[in-house]
């Protein structure tokens, strides 16, 4: 016979039962960092391709218009987003690659005549026949070796034109993953802002003035800078091949890119110039590129841009700045749409609290006293 087991009696105190609200906190601990790491994996598979998904949501932000007017006189949605994206490619992209081409070339060309330009000394001979310079070089040379210092330069920069031409290649990959992007994002725009306002756990109230500080940003940023930038870059252009300086298509871009920037410009490009220019003797046309550059270049921005964006994006230039640049270092490229993006929805979701605060601040103030 086996002994008994000892009976429980009364005085054995059973464990407590659970908090029932302890499951619910489990549970959305859990599900917040399932949900975290969700979005991180999602983040790192998106990270290759976000400049082949940001350029889309601009382009179809700016181009709207155009897919609506071709869906209402064709019916059919297809067939407007096909003809939206080619007419997009025929204007923007197509011209843009052809620029870009041109000046790869133009920047080999220069780079090698560059190369034997120094590599002859010519140039410091040049500078040393001026009176002004001449000293300056004299002083210059004897505490740095100048001929090797603008050899090794012109050696560096050589060396990244491979890079260059193998960016470009890449480019076309991701050009086609765009316009496939471009595709989808004109013909189910509805569904996607739809499905926007059903996942944001927000009003749509508020929904809406986010994504509308969005459109805002971006239209500046597209149809304002860019636009501005482009013209910049053109007129520059245009003047640098009147005055027979070479690689004009280059410095064009170079001119449009640092347009791009908020408080830079394309007097970066066209003040050197200018004083190469009048270094060289040429002072006529250093002349004609000086007032050219500050009555037409630099005053077209405060003109065409006002007219372009109004008052769509109340931000300051200073802000406007550190989120190009911020997003440049963030994102790439096309941190030039992400910063001031970002930046807007981010001073959105700001207003949205103070709004908030504002509103349950009044609420407790209605209340009766100890109410």
């Amino acid at each position: 016979m086996y002994p008994e087991e000892p009976l429980a009696d009364d005085s054995f105190e059973t464990p407590p039962a659970r908090d029932p609200g302890f499951g619910r906190n489990v549970s959305f601990g859990f599900l917040l960092v399932l949900t975290a790491l969700a979005v991180y994996f999602c983040w790192l598979m998106i990270q290759p391709f976000l400049t082949a998904v940001t350029w889309p949501i601009a382009l179809a932000v700016i181009a709207h218009p155009l897919y609506d007017e071709l869906e209402k006189r064709l019916g059919r949605p297809n067939l407007a987003a096909f003809l939206s994206v080619v007419l997009v490619t025929a204007i923007l992209i197509i011209p843009g690659f052809l620029v870009i081409e041109g000046a790869v070339r133009e920047a080999a060309s220069g780079l090698r005549a560059l190369q034997a330009y120094l590599t002859s000394d010519q140039w410091k001979a040049a500078l040393s026949e001026s009176h002004r310079f001449g000293r300056l070089v004299s002083w210059l040379d004897s505490y740095l070796d100048l001929g090797e210092t603008a050899k090794s330069m012109a050696s560096a920069v050589s060396m990244r034109a491979p890079k260059v031409l193998a960016a470009s290649v890449q480019s076309v990959a991701l050009l086609v993953i765009t316009l496939f992007t471009l595709f989808y994002f004109f013909r189910d725009h509805r569904h996607i802002i739809s499905g926007m306002i059903r996942f944001l756990p927000l009003p749509n109230r508020e929904i809406e003035m986010l994504l509308r500080g969005t459109a805002d940003a971006i239209h500046a940023t597209i149809y304002g800078r860019f636009t501005v930038a482009a013209v910049q870059g053109c007129l520059g252009g245009l003047m640098f091949w009147i005055l027979g300086i070479h690689a004009p298509l280059l410095w064009a871009l170079l001119m449009m890119l640092f347009s791009l920037v908020p408080m830079l410009g394309a007097f970066i490009i066209w003040v050197p110039a200018a004083i190469i220019l009048l270094v060289q003797g040429s002072w006529i046309k250093a002349l004609i590129l000086t007032l050219w550059g500050a009555f037409v270049i630099g005053l077209i921005d405060n003109l065409l841009y006002p007219l372009i964006v109004g008052d769509r994006l109340q931000l300051h230039s200073l802000l406007v700045f550190f989120s190009a640049l911020g997003g440049i270092a963030a994102f790439g490229t096309s941190g030039i749409v992400l910063g001031p993006v970002i930046l807007s929805i981010t001073l959105g979701l700001i207003q949205l609290w103070r709004r908030r605060i504002s509103a349950a601040a009044a609420d407790m103030q209605s209340l009766p006293d100890g109410g």
